[in-house]
């Protein structure tokens, strides 16, 4: 990993919620935004920042599935 990622890795795992919806993510795969909101107090668009925190990353990927964008955890930066 660069410098770069390994800055935006640690900043995504910095955060609380954004290790809660890590969690989440590796317990059930391919959740959709809603299905992640229902466990979180903070509003969708506040967890929408939060995953494009750890897309940024590279710790979730997205998959369109008709209209829904699924999520997945993606272990591999952590593993680097």
């Amino acid at each position: 990993l660069s410098d770069d990622d390994t800055d935006r890795l640690l900043r995504a795992l910095a955060d609380a919620t954004r290790r809660g919806l890590l969690d989440r993510l590796r317990d059930k795969p391919g959740l959709t935004l809603g299905e992640l909101a229902a466990g979180f107090p903070q509003s969708r668009q506040a967890l929408s920042k939060h995953l494009a925190a750890l897309e940024s990353a590279a710790l979730v990927v997205t998959l369109w599935r008709g209209r829904e964008k699924l999520h997945y955890l993606n272990p591999l930066p952590l593993q680097a």
